[in-house]
């Protein structure tokens, strides 16, 4: 840490210290500093509090555009190492976690309106005859939401 204006401030040798680097310097570099409760590391530098793989981006490649998202080749959240990520768009990163597995999916993504069990039910009332759009008054949802629940479009893990 450096004293800058009367204040500490981490410094990037500090950002590197709380890295754990294997034997195998092309595995994953682990971040050992602070991290928040869906994996990522993070860690406050000038004067913000920042991810620590963007750091590490920033640190090896220089300053990036504000709009890009820092990503993983590896799916650690934690790992750091800079041959381990790339720069992408929303898109990329939203094709990663499908490819990953790690997007959340109906009831694991907080902002669901329904339960595995209505959606089973939505699709035995469709199948019943029941019009889309009354399945949707009934619970609540849009009849496009319904469309794409019958469909397989949303909800094609239940």
């Amino acid at each position: 840490m450096k004293l800058i204006d009367g204040k500490k401030r981490n410094t990037e040798e500090d950002f590197w210290g709380k890295v754990l680097i294997p034997d195998d310097s092309n595995g994953c570099w682990l971040w050992l500093g602070y991290t928040l409760s869906h994996g990522y590391g993070t860690m406050r530098y000038g004067g913000k509090n920042r991810r620590a793989h963007r750091l590490a981006y920033e640190f090896t490649y220089g300053q990036i555009k504000q709009a890009a998202l820092v990503l993983h080749l590896c799916a650690v959240k934690n790992c750091v190492n800079p041959l381990h990520l790339y720069l992408g768009t929303p898109h990329d990163n939203a094709q990663d976690s499908i490819n990953d597995g790690t997007m959340a999916r109906g009831i694991s993504h907080g902002l669901t309106k329904l339960k595995n069990n209505e959606v089973r039910e939505i699709r035995l009332l469709a199948s019943g005859g029941l019009s889309q759009r009354q399945i949707a008054k009934k619970f609540g949802v849009s009849k496009s939401s319904i469309c794409k629940i019958v469909h397989y479009e949303n909800w094609g893990h239940i």
